[in-house]
């Protein structure tokens, strides 16, 4: 079995909490990142998802990476993730990933009773070195078959709302006749809204799948953004990933490593029965 030190890769984004949220988001951007691993000076501190900075209720041209931190609790921030050591093993691997639910966990030894970073495994490249094991187990038994749709026309508050409610972070979008349109993300919402002021938008705690957590854009009371239809958002969304319930899950891995996404669609006949995530595929291993 491959270990930690393996999978790592070395070519990341770095950056000091003294940073803006907004210079560190265009660094994301330039590098097509979605993660940084974050120091203050010399001494590691955490991994800042974008998808966090995004959600985050601040001005992000003038909210430094420190500040946003005093605001949230260890316990229900992202940015203190899991720590593998380059001897750390699939199975670990997978029940950390799965159980903090990020896609980035950095690689730590100690040198001289100080933490240094050495590399940082993606979650997609966990799951490649998972494939033999799935070669013969068929999507549909590790996928969520109990789909939760909804249609192209309907309000991106209404999408937000399922998204909420039903404890997911991405949904699938269907026709009048239940065909499958593509798939939207809380992330592509967040994204969408965020090139807006920030002071005209206010989206609510549905903006989070995690329940409980409060997030928003500003104070702003004006919500026409959420009531946009869905397509509007979906066409700057790239066409979702789909196989059919009978593919094994090893052919998802190799869908899921090739065009670099998080999720793949179920279809029969182009009507979505199922969706399966890395995270599915994380957990079912880390319990094998």
């Amino acid at each position: 079995m491959a270990h930690a030190h393996e999978l790592m890769r070395t070519d990341y984004i770095i950056t000091d909490i003294d940073e803006t949220v907004a210079s560190l988001i265009g660094q994301m951007n330039r590098h097509g990142q979605c993660y940084a691993v974050v120091f203050d000076g010399t001494t590691y501190k955490g991994i800042a998802a974008k998808k966090w900075l995004l959600s985050s209720r601040i001005d992000p041209a003038t909210m430094k990476l420190k500040n946003l931190l005093t605001h949230r609790s260890k316990s229900k921030t992202p940015f203190f993730v899991p720590k593998l050591t380059p001897d750390t093993e699939l199975k670990e691997m997978a029940r950390l990933f799965a159980t903090a639910d990020v896609h980035a966990l950095p690689v730590i030894i100690t040198e001289n009773k100080k933490e240094k970073v050495v590399g940082v495994v993606h979650s997609i490249d966990l799951i490649k070195e998972l494939k033999t094991y799935y070669v013969r187990v068929r999507a549909d038994e590790l996928a969520s078959m109990r789909l939760t749709t909804i249609n192209q026309d309907e309000e991106l508050g209404k999408a937000m709302n399922l998204m909420s409610k039903q404890g997911i972070g991405r949904i699938v979008v269907v026709d009048d006749a239940n065909k499958l349109i593509g798939i939207i993300s809380l992330m592509d919402i967040i994204t969408d809204v965020h090139a807006l002021p920030r002071s005209n938008v206010r989206i609510s705690k549905a903006a989070s799948h995690q329940q409980g957590k409060h997030t928003g854009f500003g104070t702003g009371e004006k919500t026409s953004i959420l009531k946009l239809p869905v397509h509007n958002v979906l066409t700057h969304v790239p066409n979702c990933c789909t196989l059919t319930p009978e593919n094994s899950v090893a052919d998802v891995i190799d869908e899921l490593a090739e065009n670099d996404v998080s999720s793949i669609v179920l279809t029969k006949k182009d009507i979505p029965v199922g969706i399966i995530t890395i995270k599915d595929i994380l957990e079912d291993f880390s319990k094998a």
